[in-house]
């Protein structure tokens, strides 16, 4: 069955109320109760014929199937269709809405966060918990359409596509888990940067009212200084030596001497040893890693002291 297919059929068996069944019922049992009574009423009071005993006999059996089929038969025909399509699909009701829910508004990120994934070398496991997380969404439905399906080239465009239309908040919560996917436990590689980079591009190009486009252009300057100390890269990168130079030669060696301690350096450090510990901590302590969710406020105390640190020693 096609994700298509599916919803269609979830949605067609879906009571609009979930007591349609069991009210269609009660109101069915109340008529006939009702009519009964007056029916026999009648037969006591007045000693009807037997023959007009069967006509009322009809008018009550008539009266019964027209109730039963406007009040009890479309929602047990339903209730009957709803529970054949779970037994099918081994699911139970809390299961398929949640599927159901998943395919309408989460399926369309998949394909990035497949690719995303495939260039992260973790575990698949870490990476489930991280989406699961982040998404609120049931684990097997996360492993079926982010890990198990294979999407094409076509699908991850069209993806981009459709989470362009959807408000600018939903786009940038999207990115943020790629970035955090991206990081995990070991940092940002070249290609998943360049994969980030490329879709925050996207949404700069593809935008069509200038105001977004203008705040995907601040986002994308904005990742740059929240995540370059991810990237494996950073430490190798010797960009800033001189500069670093030029500042220590204006700040004595004192004033200078508290924040290589909160890097936990010497003060002769090189700066590729500063650009690796300053990388290290971020990997430790940044609240928007996942084994940071629980020590939050900590962790951007944490991260305002190591920040202030490299930014003073690097000038």
């Amino acid at each position: 069955m096609s994700d298509k297919e599916y919803c269609e059929e979830y949605e067609s068996t879906e009571l609009s109320d979930p007591q349609d069944v069991g009210l269609g019922i009660l109101v069915f049992v109340v008529f006939i109760f009702i009519f009964e009574i007056f029916f026999v009423k009648i037969v006591k009071d007045t000693r009807l014929l037997t023959t007009e005993v069967g006509v009322y006999v009809i008018i009550t059996f008539i009266m019964s199937v027209m109730c039963g089929k406007g009040l009890v038969y479309p929602p047990i025909k339903k209730f009957l269709r709803r529970r054949d399509f779970l037994k099918k699909l081994g699911l139970d009701e809390a299961q398929a809405k949640r599927r159901y829910e998943f395919i309408k508004y989460k399926k369309l990120y998949m394909p990035l966060v497949q690719r995303m994934c495939r260039l992260n070398g973790h575990p698949i496991l870490k990476q489930l918990e991280l989406l699961k997380e982040k998404l609120r969404s049931d684990i097997n439905d996360l492993s079926e359409f982010g890990f198990v399906r294979d999407y094409s080239d076509e699908d991850y465009e069209e993806s981009l596509r459709l989470i362009k239309e959807k408000p600018i908040e939903e786009q940038e919560a999207i990115i943020d888990i790629l970035f955090q996917i991206a990081v995990l436990e070991d940092g940002i590689q070249d290609d998943e940067w360049e994969l980030l980079m490329e879709i925050v591009d996207y949404f700069i190009e593809s935008s069509e009212i200038v105001i977004y486009q203008r705040k995907w252009k601040r986002n994308k300057e904005i990742y740059k200084e929240k995540y370059s100390a991810f990237r494996r890269s950073f430490a190798n990168d010797a960009d800033g030596k001189k500069k670093r130079e030029e500042t220590q030669s204006r700040e004595s060696t004192s004033k200078l001497k508290k924040y290589y301690s909160i890097l936990g350096l010497e003060e002769n450090a090189s700066d590729k040893e500063i650009k690796q510990a300053y990388h290290n901590l971020a990997l430790q302590h940044h609240p928007d890693l996942l084994k940071n969710m629980s020590r939050i406020k900590e962790c951007n105390e944490l991260m305002a002291k190591i920040n202030e640190a490299y930014e003073k020693i690097r000038g």
